[in-house]
């Protein structure tokens, strides 16, 4: 019989707080002995999981008030709704601590697993063949792991960072049950994304519907967004090394191509990255999104983006550039400082989210070379977020009271903390600071 809610959250908080770690994850006290958690001792992230977990089987993407919200989809998500890029991010976070939270990412892991409804059926077609029932997570479900009617579009970007975090999760509990389930969802996440690249490299943003998503005004199947492709690395890369020895080609072979394609996204005149492509046409989408130049930087690395932008583009130093350019389009001021980061060329709205990816960005191409006006952006956009955080260590999605339209395809949810943006918190405040695309 399926416990309660209630009693779920109790069950996997209690033995979060009391079992050992190899109770859950597979490892001896020797193990944690010589591979001590990263990030500060004696230090977890309980009290974060438990804000947004709030006596569910799955996190909640958003916390706090929900009474401001007009809009009854947008309110059913803010209140039941998890979006799997935000789990994803919440499972990197806990994996910080590891053996403080095996259990806890083990129940999270179950809820997946045991999800009903909550993966793409007969109404979605992959461009290669694949089981069915193995496709696409919807982008949003519920948080007691059932689906919300109104968010069934099955989306790469999502499942690509549900992957990740599964990929995460596999390689911190070797040789545990938990580590089975995730490959296994793993696996079958890895050939749905390898189902759906097209020729050219590019993947695209969903399986094909009878409406070609007419009802969204955009056909997913027919787009490829550069934000997606990215996402989609991290996965490729470790499966081309750690899936069964059969399939390990096929995917270092579509890692190859979907790099490339990404790099030749890249707006010459513009000096960033484009936002997308209609593979029907072949237009693409010059639209500026911050996320697409901090991503990059963090997808390929620094040095080796530098290194490939040279030769292809001439450009020296490219993500440093990248990262100037993306300030100079972006950037928000205020009283004479950059305080964050737009999702586009507005430059008036603060997404924390994408702010803090800008700042994981800069930490990595300082490290390989100074540069003092980035230097100075990091430190005034670290001051102002570290203003805005609320107890325990939270943030709202952005700094607007009121819902802001994205520039690309979404509208926030306002005056709620973020599940997303706190996790993103977490990757740069930890002693060990975190690049949420390593695994």
């Amino acid at each position: 019989m399926k416990p309660t809610h209630l009693n779920r959250f109790f069950l996997v908080l209690a033995m979060a707080l009391l079992l050992p770690a190899a109770s859950c994850g597979g490892r001896s006290e020797q193990d944690e002995r010589e591979t001590p958690p990263r990030g500060r001792p004696g230090v977890n992230l309980h009290p974060i999981a438990e804000e947004f977990l709030q006596g569910n089987l799955l996190p909640r993407s958003f916390i706090g008030t929900s009474e401001h919200i007009q809009d009854a989809i947008q309110r059913q998500i803010a209140e039941r709704g998890v979006v799997l890029y935000d789990m994803a991010m919440l499972v990197k976070a806990l994996l910080l601590y590891p053996a403080d939270n095996a259990s806890m990412i083990a129940g999270l892991v179950t809820a997946l697993r045991d999800g009903t409804d909550v993966r793409s059926n007969l109404d979605f077609t992959y461009d290669t063949p694949i089981t069915l029932s193995e496709g696409y997570f919807y982008k949003i479900i519920e948080v007691d792991a059932t689906w919300l009617p109104q968010q069934t579009q099955p989306i790469t970007g999502e499942n690509a960072w549900l992957a990740s975090a599964l990929a995460s999760v596999h390689a911190a509990y070797p040789g545990s049950a938990t580590a089975a389930d995730a490959f296994r969802m793993l696996t079958q996440l890895t050939r749905a994304i390898v189902a759906l690249q097209t020729p050219s490299g590019l993947v695209r943003m969903a399986p094909s519907e009878p409406r070609n998503y007419a009802y969204l005004g955009i056909d997913y199947h027919a787009t490829a967004s550069i934000e997606n492709n990215l996402s989609c690395i991290p996965v490729l890369k470790y499966m081309s090394t750690r899936a069964p020895s059969g399939e390990r080609a096929t995917y270092a072979a579509a890692l190859a191509k979907l790099e490339n394609a990404v790099l030749e996204m890249y707006n010459v005149n513009g000096r960033y990255f484009n936002t997308g492509k209609d593979l029907a046409t072949g237009e693409v989408n010059t639209k500026f999104a911050t996320d697409c130049q901090t991503w990059c930087i963090l997808a390929f690395g620094p040095e080796r983006l530098d290194a490939l932008m040279l030769e292809r583009y001439g450009v020296p130093n490219a993500s440093a550039r990248l990262l100037e350019r993306t300030l100079e389009i972006a950037g928000v001021q205020k009283e004479g400082a950059y305080a964050g980061l737009d999702f586009y060329d507005r430059a008036s709205v603060i997404s924390f989210e994408w702010s803090l990816g800008f700042l994981s960005a800069a930490r990595e191409v300082l490290a390989l070379n100074e540069n003092a006006a980035l230097r100075q952006a990091v430190t005034t956009i670290n001051a102002y977020i570290a203003s805005r955080v609320t107890t325990p260590g939270l943030l709202p999605y952005t700094d607007s009271p009121e819902p802001v339209d994205t520039g690309h395809g979404w509208i926030t949810i306002p005056l709620m903390n973020s599940l997303a943006s706190s996790a993103w918190y977490i990757f740069e405040t930890a002693e060990a600071t975190v690049n949420p695309f390593d695994i």
